[in-house]
């Protein structure tokens, strides 16, 4: 039986009370400086706050402890796939799905994984096998939600998150998961809300923080049309994005030397130039884009509205 301390620590971290719980789990450590629960917490925690170093010390520290436990292997799997090694992160959830078959986390964090590298019927297979173990689940429901709001069918997206929010209406991910949603529908009120509930739960949320400064990057009228382009181009796979890139460039080149074959030399330089802004443009806005997100960001810190 764990320390009460140790159930407070595991509160004050899914609140998002990190500073809190990493105190707690000092505390403990002191006192039982071998325990793998409380190394693999606080791995976790490290994680949370993207200190992926000292997380990797701690989960390697759990897991000479106790090296079958499912949990531990998700924490270190989660430390895998942050530092871009897919194939390894996949093996560690196999290896925590062989001890338990039923373990929905590491479903699910296989599912974004094949989600990240657009392996779209590997991600919506594990999804669902993560809901039929736990339909009723905000966080299940939630991945499920933003497999659609991914693909671009913002209908059923908005459907399965309302039913996220309907079982968990405090759910921060189905929260963000519903601004992400609104803000491409164009509803920046309601977005402006989700965003700011998810980071009045948990300030450190990097998700709730990215969805803040997007629905100000969408109202900026300098980078808004950049905004907007980059939303549809990253929903698009490797092969695809090439493809669009290398049919605007040949395109706005055919176009140019045609106008120039017809005698209209003005209008070819303008098609030139248009192609050449736009590249440019695209360089120029994401500098602004960080910039601008920082500048909210201090707003943010400082405002009792927000």
């Amino acid at each position: 039986m764990h320390d009460y301390r140790f159930e407070q620590a595991t509160r004050c971290y899914e609140q998002g009370q990190f500073l809190q719980a990493i105190s707690l789990l000092k505390e403990l450590l002191g006192d039982d400086p071998n325990n793998a629960d409380y190394h693999g917490l606080l791995a976790a925690i490290l994680l949370s706050q993207k200190r992926i170093h000292a997380a990797e010390h701690e989960i390697k520290i759990a897991l000479q402890q106790d090296s079958q436990d499912p949990y531990l292997l998700f924490i270190n799997a989660n430390i895998a796939m942050l530092n871009k090694q897919m194939n390894k992160a996949l093996e560690i959830c196999d290896e925590a799905l062989r001890i338990d078959p039923n373990f929905v986390d590491a479903l699910l964090l296989k599912g974004a994984i094949f989600g990240f590298n657009k392996q779209r019927p590997q991600q919506l297979d594990h999804i669902e096998q993560a809901l039929s173990l736990d339909p009723d689940s905000a966080q299940t429901l939630t991945a499920l939600g933003s497999y659609y709001h991914e693909i671009g069918d913002q209908g059923k997206a908005e459907q399965v998150a309302r039913s996220a929010l309907s079982v968990e209406p405090q759910n921060i991910d189905a929260n963000v998961l519903m601004g992400n949603i609104l803000l491409v529908q164009g509803d920046i009120e309601n977005a402006t809300y989700h965003a700011r509930f998810s980071i009045t739960q948990n300030p450190e949320s990097t998700e709730a923080l990215r969805l803040f400064s997007d629905i100000k990057a969408r109202q900026n009228w300098i980078i808004g049309g950049w905004w907007r382009l980059n939303s549809k181009l990253s929903k698009l796979g490797n092969l695809q994005l090439g493809l669009v890139l290398i049919v605007g460039y040949l395109t706005f080149n055919l176009l140019s030397q045609v106008l120039e074959d017809l005698g209209y030399p003005v209008a070819s330089s303008v098609v030139s130039i248009a192609w050449l802004a736009l590249v440019a443009y695209s360089w120029i806005a994401l500098p602004i884009y960080y910039k601008q997100l920082n500048k909210e960001l201090e707003k943010f810190q400082f405002r009792s509205d927000y």
